[in-house]
């Protein structure tokens, strides 16, 4: 196996810091891959030049990079036990065997109610300016609002650093919730929008999707009606109805004659050319005569099941209008609840 390396001395952690401040890129927090690929590019120079000092041991570029960021890493921790000494008014340098700051406790809801509170007697905390005035009134309302709240019983002493951090991210999962909320109401009315019974399309063409045949032969007996053989087996028709229509002519103009004898044409004997033309005839009125039964039956039933399908969307509507209610409802039950724990705070206060 590989012999393990010696530690880094002090000697070449100084030496790999003075290296480090000719490349600012290598703290950069970036991770898109350009800013990688010169963070590579920056290390391997390092190495290089690490590597050609004296009384050092060689390094690679990987190692360099770990034991910086360990170097980074135990310099921040140092910095925040100094803070928290100075915050508890502890001065003094650090002991080696100085026990390890206790992490505070979670935010209790009785801490974010009363920060809520204050919060909201500060107005300038939500503001969004980023100007020298209104960063310098930020931080003097905060300040403000940090010994309010550790002034008040049954509370854990909070930094305004803390509370800044904590109501930053109360504002930003209600945001959040905000946003999920008004993304649900916004699909739901699409949804009612997409169903609407306006979109839906009109009785003829519902009626032409689902009984194309029966337009089909409506359309062609049209065709048929106009065709030379059924002009001819109407000329046939009238020729045969002719003596019938004289004869109520004459009675109607002579009622005093009307006890002669009508005279009585002799029947013409049919051709079979007329015979099969009135046989088509008939045939094609007793079939017009079925398709028109037969698309009455099929309309009405398009009819009905459109009323359904109306019915049924009317059924999805409403649906959708309660879930809109229930939305609204949990909403102001919310308000409610914070409206309640402020009330009730400032009573016991």
């Amino acid at each position: 196996m590989a012999k393990r390396k010696a530690n880094f001395t002090m000697l070449e952690k100084s030496i790999l810091l003075d290296l480090t401040k000719g490349y600012p890129i290598v703290s950069s927090s970036s991770k898109d891959s350009k800013t990688q690929r010169c963070k590579d590019e920056a290390w391997q120079m390092i190495a290089a030049l690490f590597n050609d000092s004296e009384n050092i041991s060689v390094r690679t570029s990987q190692e360099l990079r770990i034991c910086y960021q360990n170097l980074l890493q135990k310099a921040k921790k140092d910095e925040s036990v100094q803070n928290c000494r100075k915050r508890d008014g502890i001065s003094g340098p650090i002991c080696g065997n100085e026990p390890m700051v206790k992490r505070k406790a979670n935010f209790s809801p009785l801490e974010r109610s009363l920060l809520i509170h204050l919060a909201n007697q500060h107005p300038i905390v939500v503001s969004s300016c980023k100007d020298m005035k209104t960063q310098k009134s930020k931080d003097e309302a905060w300040q403000n609002i940090e010994n309010l709240f550790n002034n008040e019983e049954d509370v854990c002493i909070r930094t305004a650093q803390e509370l800044r951090t904590c109501f930053q991210n109360l504002t930003q999962k209600a945001r959040k919730q905000d946003a999920l909320d008004w993304q649900e109401l916004q699909m739901i009315k699409m949804e009612a929008s997409s169903a609407s019974p306006s979109s839906t399309p009109s009785v003829t063409d519902t009626m032409r999707a689902f009984i194309p045949h029966i337009f089909e032969s409506v359309e062609t007996s049209k065709d048929c009606e106009d065709s030379p053989m059924h002009q001819r087996t109407s000329e046939a028709q009238n020729l045969f109805e002719s003596p019938q229509s004289s004869e109520s002519t004459s009675g109607s103009q002579a009622p005093s004659e009307a006890t002669e004898p009508p005279l009585v044409h002799p029947k013409m004997p049919a051709t079979p050319q007329e015979m099969e033309c009135d046989s088509e005839s008939r045939n094609s009125t007793e079939k017009c005569e079925e398709l028109k039964m037969r698309l009455m039956i099929e309309e009405h039933q398009v009819r009905i099941k459109m009323m359904m399908e109306e019915h049924e969307w009317k059924r999805e509507q409403h649906k959708w209008l309660r879930e809109e209610h229930r939305i609204r409802l949990n909403s102001l039950i919310r308000t409610t609840n914070n409206h309640e724990i402020k009330t009730n705070h400032l009573k016991a206060s």
